[in-house]
């Protein structure tokens, strides 16, 4: 039996009162402030006491345990089954279970326990109210369960006039739980109420982060959105909170569980380690997966552009080192950061700008595949300094034609003119001998090539220097330029 209940209802019938109304209008009273809005129901000028009596002995009928059983069967109550039987053994079941399944006085025994003494004891169902909004109260949210199975259901407001509530009528009576069920909402799972206590143990606040997991809930069941908007949309979520760092990371981990392809807690645990902060993890993520995303794009192509992305960030190079071996393309079917071109011009000094200008001109069109040819012709285009095209160069020329290239410039021979000589020498080759064209005339191709080093703009020693890259047994005195 409610005994709190009993009485307020017992004085409320005697006023002329509902039983809510006459506690609204005590509270207010009471504190001398207007807590609750009062209706308009008026009261009795004097105490009725035979609609006091009348009205509690129908409700004693009601609630007592077994005694509601009966005056149903009479059809006397608003009962028309017994319901304190079945709920007393249901009870005892609970009590075994508990008993067979962890230890003599674990929290599973205790609350099936109250659950006994709710249906078999006077008292019972306000002793129930009593415990469980005494553990809503020091929990901060009404739990249902207990160890691993335990889940919040929502978060209880903990004022004094909130704990007070819950303690005498129960979580479930408090306008936290009626907005909950209101909502639509439904409750945590185990693992993220083991996340939700574990963060609000840690001085976090408990009803942001139920919030932020009822959002992030919202936003992957909006089937309006793309998978990518989905998660940058959470991501952001997570980001804007008022979280710690380390917290964020937390919950990032619980919310997503790997939903992002692989589980990013190692990487992003050592970005955080190198000093980087949860909202530039946030920023190089979400830009990482929008270039991810992108239709119709190679894998070379997705790593330019996030590699160029970076070159415009102010990461250090232990944060850039980590990002480049952590979030690689080729995870996916992607690319290794540094075998693109774009990388290895980076690499030899070209600027961001300028080594993406040439990797966009030199990339295959419907499938075809990129000529030599045609990453050297881009890098001249370009207009950069002798210097810059010579370092460009140095990311697309094999070993041996940069040495030379290198050897030339010593000699005062300029990029330019090296690359256009190093061309035309491509195209040429050895006469065929009419007499059996399976054979070629001995001597005819580097007499050709003479003939082209003696037609460029270039000093004697130049030449010398060409003939012998291509020749090294050559007497450069027997040259027609000598």
């Amino acid at each position: 039996m409610d005994l709190i209940g009993m009485t307020s209802n017992f004085i409320a019938s005697g006023n002329g009162l509902s039983t809510n109304e006459w506690i609204r209008r005590t509270i207010n009273k009471v504190t001398g402030v207007d807590v609750f809005e009062e209706s308009a129901a008026e009261e009795n000028e004097e105490f009725e006491w035979g609609s006091a009596i009348k009205d509690t002995a129908f409700n004693l009928s009601n609630e007592i345990p077994f005694a509601s059983n009966l005056s149903g069967m009479l059809g006397v109550g608003d009962r028309t089954l017994p319901t304190a039987i079945p709920g007393f053994v249901d009870a005892v079941k609970g009590i075994y279970n508990a008993l067979m399944d962890g230890d003599a006085f674990d929290a599973d025994t205790a609350l099936a326990l109250v659950d006994l003494l709710k249906t078999a004891v006077p008292g019972g169902r306000q002793l129930g109210k009593m415990v469980s909004g005494i553990r809503s109260a020091f929990e901060g949210g009404k739990m249902n369960g207990t160890g691993d199975n335990e889940r919040l259901q929502y978060v209880t407001n903990n004022t004094l006039l909130g704990v007070l509530q819950q303690i005498l009528f129960g979580p479930n009576a408090t306008a936290a739980a009626k907005e909950h069920y209101a909502s639509g909402e439904s409750g945590l799972s185990a693992e993220q109420t083991t996340l939700w206590k574990n963060i609000t143990e840690q001085g976090g606040d408990g009803k942001a982060l139920f919030a932020l997991i009822q959002r992030c809930r919202k936003i992957e069941n909006d089937e309006d959105l793309t998978t990518e908007e989905r998660g940058e949309l959470r991501r952001n979520e997570i980001a804007a909170s008022g979280f710690t760092d380390e917290q964020k990371a937390y919950i990032y981990s619980v919310l997503f569980g790997g939903a992002d392809g692989t589980s990013q807690d190692e990487p992003f645990e050592k970005l955080m380690d190198a000093g980087m902060s949860w909202d530039d993890i946030t920023e190089m993520f979400n830009e990482f997966k929008r270039i991810y995303y992108i239709e119709d794009i190679k894998p070379t192509e997705q790593t330019t552009k996030f590699q160029y992305w970076l070159d415009q960030q102010r990461y250090t190079q232990e944060q850039r080192d980590i990002i480049n071996e952590e979030f690689q393309y080729y995870q996916y079917v992607g690319s290794d950061p540094e075998k693109t071109m774009y990388s290895k011009l980076r690499a030899q000094g070209v600027s961001p700008d300028e080594a993406l200008r040439i990797v966009e001109n030199t990339q295959a069109q419907d499938g075809e595949s990129v000529k030599p040819a045609d990453k050297i012709d881009s890098i001249m285009k370009q207009g950069m300094s002798e210097e810059k095209t010579y370092e460009a160069l140095g990311a697309v020329l094999n070993e041996g034609v940069y040495g030379n290239l290198t050897e030339a410039r010593a000699e005062g021979i300029s990029c330019k003119t090296y690359i256009d000589f190093w061309q035309r020498k491509q195209k040429l080759t050895a006469d065929k001998d009419p007499d059996d064209p399976e054979k070629t005339i001995s001597g005819s191709e580097k007499k050709k090539v003479i003939e082209l080093i003696d037609s460029l703009p270039l000093s004697s020693a130049q030449k010398d220097v060409l003939i012998l890259q291509e020749y090294p047994k050559t007497d450069v005195r027997d040259m027609p330029w000598n």
